[in-house]
């Protein structure tokens, strides 16, 4: 399930979408455009180390997508940046 996950926040957003991702010591290590940015699952939130306010959301699953007209699975990870 976690790779799962991972997979859907990587092809949630274009620059993470070009990057690769380890999975190290409970941490995930995310490298895109050459600088590796380590995250923590708190929650059931991606969070940044480096950067607090950027984190990953992981959205409840919608028992019912026909009433919101939005495809199963398609937006399954929000990328919040609170400035």
């Amino acid at each position: 399930q976690l790779n799962a996950d991972l997979t859907a926040a990587m092809q949630s957003g274009e620059a993470v979408q070009q990057g690769t991702w380890t999975v190290a010591e409970g941490k995930i290590v995310i490298t895109f455009d050459g600088e590796a940015q380590s995250f923590q699952f708190v929650d059931n939130t991606l969070v940044s180390e480096a950067n607090p306010e950027m984190v990953f959301v992981k959205q409840a699953a919608q028992e019912n997508t026909e009433e919101n007209g939005e495809e199963n699975g398609e937006e399954d990870v929000e990328e919040t940046v609170d400035e």
